[in-house]
């Protein structure tokens, strides 16, 4: 399992600087034999303690800057890990609790306590962040790096409603893990069989695409008013509609869970507003999305319907067969 780490002129805190000569980075490719996981994950352990690493490898070793316009020519085509990096936790058991939901999902996974974890922040509050990595199987596409990061996400969030942070900007391939600067002391691990595996033919497949959201038309005629009528044939979408199709609609309009709060809401931030919260579902309505302003909310049912499986659930329900 390659991993690319790299050098420069200086180091100060967590920020490396390139060689003043040429502003480039000496980055050089590490190969871990992953032939045994807990070897894997003890030789990984010693890597991100020691050495700056970047979030995807390259190719082959190469003196070059460190921007996506120098390094997209010497990434690879495949990725086998993704960075994971949370901050923001200001609870111990919250830390273990990122590890049991991943545990109970079977995700393939190990944790690290961060170079922060335990230590105490200038306002007081003390901080227990993780650095970890998922093993995936996946295309290197941003994408796709994405839609796995935000999927984990939004698994921890359905169980877990103390403080948190995934950082989500890991797909940026010319970002960087500093070094932790101590022993890396692993948290949690598992060597599950959920292993995400996305490749971009498959990966579009799955997703509905954007051009079938903006011609969605309806395929029947269906007597209810999505904003408020006929709350019974809503009701009955919701029951028997596969929750991915509503997720990946909703990922498709540009929405993205932040969590989920213990008065029975899902909130989302929207992708493309300088200003996008205030966005919430109810968790046993998730066929509208609403907004303090009610000309924003979203109501899903009128991009649904004209998909296979919702066109065989308004034939039921109008008793077609």
């Amino acid at each position: 399992m390659i991993f690319t780490a790299f050098r420069g002129s200086y180091v100060k805190d967590k920020v490396i600087y390139p060689y003043r000569e040429d502003h480039a980075f000496d980055f050089y490719n590490v190969d871990i034999d992953d032939s045994d996981f807990i070897d894997l994950i003890l030789q990984v352990g010693v890597l991100i303690a020691n050495e700056f690493i970047l979030n995807y490898p390259l190719q082959r070793s190469v003196r070059t800057l460190r921007d996506q316009a120098h390094l997209q020519n010497h990434l690879v085509n495949k990725l086998d890990y993704v960075f994971l990096d949370f901050d923001n936790i200001y609870n111990e058991q919250t830390a273990h609790n990122i590890v049991e939901v991943m545990k109970n999902n079977d995700y393939k996974f190990v944790i690290y306590k961060s170079r922060s974890f335990g230590k105490i922040k200038e306002n007081g509050e003390k901080v227990f962040n993780l650095k970890g990595l998922l093993f995936v199987d996946i295309e290197f596409n941003s994408d796709i790096i994405g839609y796995v990061l935000e999927t984990i996400d939004a698994t921890l969030r359905e169980e877990i409603f103390d403080e948190f942070n995934l950082d989500v900007s890991m797909k940026n391939f010319a970002g960087y893990q500093a070094p932790l600067n101590r022993e890396a002391d692993i948290i949690g691990w598992n060597e599950g069989s959920n292993i995400p595996r996305f490749f971009q033919n498959k990966f579009n497949q799955n997703r509905l695409s954007s051009n079938r959201i903006q011609n969605s038309q309806p395929v029947h005629q269906v007597v209810y008013n999505e904003q408020s009528s006929n709350n019974q044939f809503r009701e009955y979408i919701q029951e028997n509609i596969s929750y991915e199709i509503i997720e990946e609609l909703r990922y498709d309009l540009g929405f993205r869970p932040i969590r989920i709060n213990e008065n029975g809401t899902i909130q989302f931030s929207r992708v493309g507003e300088i200003s996008s919260g205030g966005y919430y579902s109810f968790i046993d309505d998730q066929l509208v999305i609403r907004h303090p302003l009610k000309e924003k909310n979203v109501y899903l049912l009128k991009y649904l319907r004209n998909i296979p499986e919702v066109e065989d659930l308004i034939r039921r329900f109008n008793g077609i067969d």
